[in-house]
């Protein structure tokens, strides 16, 4: 059904069927799964933003891909501003499309990857255009390089809640953060992608004083279980308490965190 979806209709732009994203006009394309028309994308990434993010927050989608985490965002937070860094030119062209036929109006596409120092950088692009990563190596595509640090300071542009999904380049983003964490730390959420990542990312929060949680992956479960502390902060994979998978960090001293530390027992 999906795959014939996606087969008549392709490159025609229509409104998501079903789900936290009905009605928004999405393009049919090779970019995105045919599902997202019919069912929610990343339920559980979902839940979390609704759980973190204020009524007028500023948002930053780091890794943004075709954008779907943005649009959630502005249809169920009409006043909180989206800022979605992307570095591959088919999904921004993606998004400004879908930002046009929409006509959002709090969603800015910023063309770039970002990392640990501004620049540019070599790109491997893979067979889907979910998982390119940045290349020490020479490749085809050369995208910009900016940093959280760099933007936020010449924008004068402070985010709540950031998102991280930049395969296996988290720690880069985090260490062009510094600044940013020292002064106005934001809640992170961020989808880990190896061991290596795991461990170098668990270091940097425990570095700059943020207490981690993981994200349970149970679309049903209830909106006070979806942030489960994390025992043993200082292991990765394998082991089942540690630093893995999807997590959400916040800061000791954020306003977040004695209301989620409350709904888990945390201290």
């Amino acid at each position: 059904m999906k795959k014939l979806f996606k087969k008549l209709l392709d490159n025609r732009t229509l409104p998501v069927l079903k789900g936290t994203l009905k009605g928004t006009r999405l393009k049919v394309s090779e970019l995105v799964s045919g599902s997202v028309f019919f069912e929610n994308y990343e339920p559980d990434k979902q839940k979390v933003l609704k759980l973190l993010l204020g009524p007028k927050d500023v948002f930053f989608d780091i890794g943004a891909n075709v954008g779907l985490h943005c649009y959630y965002v502005v249809k169920n937070f009409p006043f909180v501003t989206v800022y979605a860094f992307e570095p591959l030119p088919d999904n921004t062209a993606y998004m400004k499309e879908i930002v046009a036929a929409n006509s959002f109006e709090h969603i800015e596409i910023i063309e770039a990857a970002v990392g640990a120092a501004p620049g540019e950088s070599f790109f491997e692009m893979s067979d889907s255009n979910f998982s390119g990563r940045l290349s020490d190596g020479p490749t085809a595509l050369r995208v910009k390089l900016t940093t959280l640090d760099e933007f936020t300071q010449e924008r004068n542009i402070w985010p709540d809640v950031i998102k991280i999904d930049a395969e296996s380049a988290e720690s880069d983003v985090l260490n062009g953060a510094i600044q940013l964490v020292v002064h106005r730390p934001p809640v992170f959420i961020i989808e880990l992608h190896n061991p290596t990542q795991d461990k170098l990312v668990a270091d940097f929060f425990k570095e700059h004083n943020y207490t981690i949680f993981r994200i349970n992956k149970d679309p049903n479960a209830p909106m006070a279980e979806m942030l489960v502390p994390i025992k043993n902060p200082s292991a990765s994979w394998p082991d089942p308490n540690g630093v893995w998978g999807g997590i959400v960090a916040v800061h000791k001293k954020s306003s977040s965190l004695p209301l989620i530390a409350n709904e888990h027992g945390t201290k």
